[in-house]
């Protein structure tokens, strides 16, 4: 348990801090806006819903391979995160867990994947590349949406489930490959993409 750590007043809380247990909570270091960093021990398993919300210093986060679970909205809000590294324990990338990122333009989504939930990273508006890998089935309602920096999006094969405005907004985008998971597409799938050219 590691709610005796936490701070009463956790805006206190900055600088580099190492998280040696095995769960943190709902909202652990939620609202610590001088925390630039975040050191994650192997054998941490569990970060709870909000975990690093509104961290708005926090620039990178690595989230080791024994997290198996990651709570919605864990780094909603870290508006100058730039590296967001998914461990391979992860198979749900959580609703609304990178949203509003604006900063994140390296992102690692590992093999073993599975799921991507709904608004996953909405408006990372500075990411440029995705990796979606084989083995994703699922892909939520705007879980890219107002991504403008992104140009190309490759679906594996593996993804049957492409729901509504996934890529909305994604104004950059130029380019979008269709795996053969998806038996029909449809206008929901493509809304929103002004500057499609390739399909």
């Amino acid at each position: 348990d590691f709610s005796d750590f936490i701070s009463n007043d956790q805006t206190a809380l900055s600088g580099v801090i190492t998280v040696d247990v095995t769960s943190l909570r709902d909202y652990a270091f939620a609202y610590c806006d001088a925390l630039t960093t975040v050191v994650m021990s192997e054998g941490i398993n569990t970060i709870g819903e909000g975990a690093f919300v509104d961290c708005r210093s926090l620039t990178a986060v690595i989230i080791p391979d024994s997290v198996t679970f990651v709570g919605d909205f864990a780094f909603m809000n870290c508006d100058s995160l730039i590296i967001a590294k998914i461990g391979k324990g992860i198979d749900v990338v959580s609703s609304h867990m990178f949203a509003y990122c604006y900063s994140l333009s390296n992102l690692t989504i590992p093999e073993g994947v599975k799921s991507i939930g709904r608004d996953a990273f909405l408006y990372c508006s500075s990411l440029r590349e995705v990796n979606i890998p084989d083995g994703v089935v699922f892909i939520g309602e705007q879980a890219f949406a107002y991504c403008s920096s992104i140009t190309e999006i490759v679906l594996p094969d593996t993804v049957t489930l492409l729901e509504r405005d996934a890529f909305y907004c994604c104004t950059s985008l130029a380019k979008l490959v269709f795996g053969m998971g998806i038996d029909t597409i449809t206008k929901d799938m493509t809304s929103g993409i002004q500057y499609l050219a390739d399909v």
